[in-house]
């Protein structure tokens, strides 16, 4: 599985862009080979829905032609109202992700936000825009077709309408915050052995960004291979970038519960800022040792100068960690089980491998998928009671703004 960080808006990518250097010494490119083999990750998300009218943003950003810069074409920005959806629209943002990625997402219109209630509008204004990447596509980038919906049927119904199109993969959308839906989603192509397509070199799920995610697509990618199948599942997430902004610096991880553990540190100025004492740099990862050679803990906390990209960097490998160990986990899983995994997140898992299992045996696979429909939907009961108990929690704290 291969994740790729989402961070081409707001400050890390405005530092990116400039190619800011930390202590004068260390580049915030992390994806240029001015990093080492053991700290380059070569894979980058760029949004056209941010940056469509730029169309020179590859050579700004200083990519190399062997990174995998995944191109986003925009739909959520079109769900949210801040892009005006128009065949003109369409054609610039198609340009833009032939000059500016070399794998991307069509632009699909989710039926969310502005558009929730408006499927099979979102479903046919999609199909058009399809086509339109279908029979211009020059090669040159490789193009996912995107399936959405909020139920099993809905995302069966966008499947059927636009399997036919050859690209080079699918990405998963409208899953980040459900596992019915991401299980809905995986299903569908596990049915239809989409995994068994040559075309097929990429399953990429739109922004998923939890420590479940992270086991469910490792899973997913083991179970996989273990077929033959040549094809990568890929995540996107910015939560390393975003957490930032809340002073949020990651120290630890639950694996039971399946979060994140984050300590907040201050954003201090001036003579608070001079008063302060050396402080020792907290390290939860390899790269913390690389960062504390180019910049002090105290420097940190001025989040100026570099800073604030040297805070997500931390983040951002310490996330890479994360990551890292969830695949060990899944791996070993077969041998070892992990009494410490949540018990529904080990059942999702069994479940992916049990659809994947029967598809290769020529079994009924929603049948599978419909047995374990009351563990998907359970936990995204319990997700939602949480993330209501979260954003009262970050009301009553008042985080700090940048």
């Amino acid at each position: 599985m291969i994740y790729i960080p989402s961070f081409s808006v707001g400050v890390y990518g405005g530092d990116a862009k400039k190619n800011l250097m930390i202590g004068d010494k260390l580049s915030v490119r992390f994806y240029s080979k001015d990093y080492s083999a053991k700290y380059r990750h070569p894979y980058f998300l760029v949004t056209a829905g941010h940056f469509y009218k730029n169309m020179n943003y590859f050579e700004q950003m200083g990519f190399d032609s062997d990174s995998l810069i995944l191109g986003d074409s925009g739909g959520f920005q079109i769900a949210t109202g801040a892009l005006e959806y128009s065949d003109d629209l369409r054609y610039q943002i198609f340009n833009w992700l032939e000059h500016n990625s070399n794998v991307a997402m069509n632009l699909d219109i989710p039926p969310r936000i502005k558009y929730e209630g408006q499927f099979d509008y979102c479903l046919q204004e999609s199909k058009k825009n399809f086509k339109y990447f279908a029979e211009n596509q020059s090669g040159k980038t490789k193009y996912l077709n995107v399936i959405q919906g909020s139920s099993i049927e809905e995302y069966d119904k966008w499947y059927q309408e636009v399997k036919d199109f050859e690209f080079n993969g699918w990405a998963l959308g409208g899953s980040q915050n459900s596992i019915y839906r991401l299980m809905s989603a995986i299903m569908i192509i596990i049915k239809n052995k989409e995994y068994k397509n040559p075309l097929n070199e990429y399953i990429h799920i739109l922004g998923a960004t939890s420590i479940t995610h992270f086991l469910l697509l490792h899973q997913l990618q083991y179970s996989l291979k273990k077929t033959g199948s040549k094809t990568v599942v890929m995540v996107d997430s910015s939560s390393p970038a975003i957490t930032v902004v809340f002073g949020s610096y990651y120290i630890g991880f639950d694996l039971k519960n399946e979060n994140m553990k984050i300590m907040h540190v201050p954003k201090i100025r001036g003579a608070e800022w001079d008063a302060l004492p050396e402080l020792k740099f907290i390290k939860t990862c390899e790269f913390d040792n690389v960062l504390e050679k180019v910049i002090s803990f105290k420097e940190c906390l001025k989040f100026e100068k570099g800073a604030y990209s040297a805070v997500t960097l931390h983040n951002f490998y310490y996330f890479k960690h994360v990551i890292d160990f969830c695949e060990g986990i899944v791996h070993n899983n077969a041998v070892i089980p992990n009494e410490n995994l949540n018990p529904q997140t080990a059942s999702v898992m069994k479940s992916i491998e049990e659809m994947i299992d029967a598809s290769e045996n020529g079994m009924d696979v929603e049948k599978i998928f419909k047995k374990y429909v009351p563990v998907y939907k359970m936990i995204d009961s319990q997700r939602s009671d949480l993330e209501d108990t979260n954003a009262s929690k970050q009301i009553i704290d008042n985080f700090f703004q940048f």
